[in-house]
């Protein structure tokens, strides 16, 4: 799987690739209905974990800390709604990104949420960690997520 975006202020737009294995591209296509998810959030000489949900066609994001204290009553501190309208006409899909809670997330730290959310939905290799997050807990490292984003191991 694979895409390339552009940025382009107030959206981002993702072209579907034509070579992905299933042929869409489309970055719903290796989402479930519901599809949870952890990545870290490198802020200063440490990092943050965002705790990402997706359900189609909307990913919502907040801070893992918040989640753990309030469940789903965690207020999102970024939502990303995908428009699909001219996937099959235009070959490519429309992403509008609000930051929701200013005081917690930059919009450049959104910019890079998102851009690191879509490269693990549209990669197989990283897609496999977040499988393995929501069906096989058990064998889910964290540290697997920091090494793929280069990130060093605290």
């Amino acid at each position: 799987r694979s895409g390339t975006m552009k940025y382009i202020p107030g959206k981002v737009v993702i072209n579907k690739s034509k070579e992905c294995e299933d042929g869409t591209g489309m970055v719903f296509t290796s989402m479930d209905s519901t599809d949870i998810f952890v990545i870290p959030l490198w802020r200063g000489s440490g990092y943050t974990t965002m705790f990402v949900q997706v359900q189609t066609p909307h990913m919502v994001s907040t801070g893992l800390e918040d989640y753990k204290a309030r469940g789903t009553q965690a207020a999102p501190y970024f939502i990303v709604s995908f428009y699909t309208e001219f996937a099959e006409s235009k070959d490519l899909v429309l992403i509008r990104g609000d930051v929701v809670f200013t005081s917690k997330l930059t919009d450049s730290e959104a910019k890079w949420l998102l851009e690191a959310a879509q490269s693990f939905y549209l990669n197989d290799a990283r897609y496999k960690l977040v499988e393995r997050f929501k069906r096989q807990t058990h064998d889910f490292e964290f540290k697997d997520v920091l090494q793929v984003l280069d990130m060093p191991i605290l």
